[in-house]
């Protein structure tokens, strides 16, 4: 004999029950599908929110940064400008006192040139007599007005104390009427023009003994 299997439930429904079977299955899947969607949707959602949220923070990471680095340059060009201004400054108030001094004594090589007339001067003035000396003399105070005008001055330290900025010390000797370290003679008369030396005067200077 031939075994027969047994028919399943689905078989021994009718038709109208196998329909209304399919039917409660579709329904089933759909319910099942919908109950997933939404927590598909919300676990999408909040992926995206997290990736806009790193987004964001990225670039205000950046702005920050962008904006630390224009404040830096700015303040390193302000402070380089600073710096320019003050150089620039110094620069004009330098020239500036060069100009002034360069103005100042702008004649002193000519002056210098002129101490051997001045010399020659004084020793003809020495050596002669009568109309002859009186018209050195006359030559001598002409080139002394001269001398004034440009802020030319005379070092003449007869008995004076020695001062070895402004004197030349050509000798030292004894003496009884000058004081230790005081000029006893000039041998050559010094010159200098406002606060700069032309030239020192050349001088004899006492050495007592003690």
């Amino acid at each position: 004999m031939t075994d027969k299997k047994a028919p399943t439930t689905y078989q021994t429904m009718t038709e109208d029950q196998q329909k209304k079977q399919t039917q409660h299955d579709i329904n089933q899947s759909s319910v099942s599908a919908e109950a997933l969607e939404p927590n598909q949707q919300t676990e999408s959602k909040s992926k995206a929110t997290e990736q806009i949220n790193n987004v964001e923070q990225q670039l205000q990471q950046t702005i920050v940064d962008l904006e630390q680095k224009i404040a830096d340059q700015q303040k390193e060009l302000q402070d380089s400008k600073i710096r320019n201004l003050a150089d620039i400054k110094n620069i004009q108030e330098r020239y500036s006192r060069e100009a002034a001094t360069t103005k100042a004594y702008a004649h002193q090589y000519f002056a210098k040139d002129i101490l051997d007339i001045v010399d020659a001067l004084d020793q003809a003035e020495q050596s002669l007599d009568g109309k002859q000396k009186e018209g050195i003399q006359l030559i001598t105070e002409m080139l002394q007005k001269a001398f004034q005008k440009h802020h030319i001055e005379t070092i003449d330290p007869t008995g004076e104390n020695y001062d070895h900025h402004f004197h030349e010390a050509m000798a030292m000797q004894p003496s009884e009427t000058v004081a230790d370290n005081h000029v006893i003679q000039v041998v050559q008369k010094g010159y200098r023009i406002k606060d700069r030396l032309l030239r020192a005067a050349r001088v004899i200077v006492a050495k007592n003994p003690k």
